[in-house]
């Protein structure tokens, strides 16, 4: 792939408001690796999410995805008064007659639009793959992608120990809203520690995203991701059999279990193991946003067999 940044600091994503507000450095001008074209669309993705929330990768309607393409663009207080069907920002209809749009921008000033910007293509093919996700045999597209995510993710990790045993901390706020989950009990005291989860799944620099939630969908839990890697290494909490599977919301998901407690960990973009048996600290996969996912990280579980019920995750984290 052959990517360059712009002169303008605002990187392919088109970001110079994140640049010029401080919310993001300089992306820095000229030729750029296929690594730094991932991160950027990355963070393209969650700006996107954060000023549509309404937007998914599922989205088929056509108004919100030119909405919400106008409001990435033109930003949330435009999107909410101007029509985004006369909008340069949203090329509808592109043809012969949308080639030369005269736009005016505080920071681009006078231009013509000459062409088709990335993102509506992008939201567009997107959303012709996502649409064939039910079928009984994904297509190729699908598949070949998926199998070049996870080569890559298994080469890029083959020349470090596949035994991580992070001890990395996560910070919990003083006072804890739960915003109503009530399904959690008390873990279970007489339970023998070496089977005992205690180890944070995402080994660098950890964050709470959200707090326990999940009663609704029988699987409550916290959203924990990475400060500064967003394709971070996930490692096994506690020995036992490790099992991977997608759930019916099209979850990637690891599950370990052992005689006491059964962990589980959504979103995963890659696998590290296969099936079989895991011991603590191990890497199991790589942090993603596979499913129902508004950027990458790590939807984490844990059960109490003994208690036959979900417990509270913060009480076994470093």
């Amino acid at each position: 792939m052959r990517a360059v940044n712009p002169d303008l600091c605002s990187g392919i994503i088109g970001a110079y408001d994140l640049v010029q507000s401080g919310t993001r450095p300089c992306f820095t001008p000229g030729p750029i690796s296929d690594l730094e074209v991932r991160e950027q669309l990355g963070i393209g993705a969650e700006e996107f999410k954060k000023r549509c929330p309404d937007i998914t990768y599922y989205t088929q309607d056509p108004e919100i995805i030119k909405r919400c393409y106008f409001a990435y663009n033109a930003g949330m207080g435009a999107a909410a008064t101007l029509d985004a069907n006369n909008s340069a920002y949203v090329m509808n209809n592109y043809d012969d007659n949308y080639r030369n749009m005269v736009y005016q921008d505080v920071v681009l000033g006078t231009v013509r639009v000459t062409q088709l910007g990335a993102w509506p293509t992008h939201l567009a093919m997107q959303s012709l793959i996502t649409s064939q996700l039910d079928l009984s045999n994904p297509t190729t597209s699908i598949a070949i992608l998926d199998t070049l995510t996870r080569v890559y993710d298994w080469l890029n990790f083959e020349f470090n120990s596949v035994y991580i045993n992070s001890n990395a901390t996560l910070d919990f706020p003083e006072q804890r809203n739960f915003w109503g989950e009530n399904c959690l009990v008390e873990p279970s005291d007489s339970i023998l520690w070496r089977l005992r989860p205690n180890l944070n799944p995402v080994t660098e620099n950890p964050i709470l995203t959200q707090d326990v939630h999940g009663c609704r969908y029988a699987l409550p839990g916290i959203d924990i991701s990475s400060r500064t890697n967003r394709s971070a290494v996930l490692q096994a909490p506690m020995p036992g059999k490790v099992t991977t599977f997608t759930d019916q919301w099209y979850n990637s998901t690891i599950r370990i279990e052992n005689d006491d407690w059964v962990v589980l960990m959504l979103h995963p973009r890659s696998y590290l193991v296969s099936e079989g048996t895991v011991s603590r600290g191990q890497a199991i996969g790589i942090m993603g946003a596979i499913g129902n996912a508004t950027g990458p990280h790590v939807h984490y579980t844990i059960y109490d067999k003994n208690r036959q019920a979900f417990v509270d995750p913060a009480d076994f984290l470093p």
